[in-house]
């Protein structure tokens, strides 16, 4: 099984069908397929700041008040592999 989270979006790997693919077309255990695929960013745009904010609206939909979700995005996300210069 595939410990960790995705070092771009935060999300839990649950195995292997969640990794992202390296240009090789090896699997990435950086990042998930929904933001890595064939060696590159799939948002390559993306900033730290739109990450938090698409962050925060998923949260909000489950339930976790504005606030709270905004405290936890902003103490996870600035420690991710792909934000930590960033930031």
């Amino acid at each position: 099984m595939i410990e960790g989270v995705c070092q771009s979006c935060g999300r839990p790997f649950s195995g292997e069908g969640d990794l992202g693919f390296n240009a090789d077309g090896s699997q990435n255990q950086d990042y998930c397929k929904n933001c890595f695929d064939n060696g590159e960013f799939v948002d390559p745009d993306k900033t730290i700041t739109i990450a938090i904010e698409e962050n925060i609206s998923m949260a909000m939909e489950r339930g976790i008040d504005k606030e709270t979700a905004y405290e936890m995005a902003n103490q996870i996300f600035p420690k991710l592999k792909r934000w930590r210069d960033s930031s």
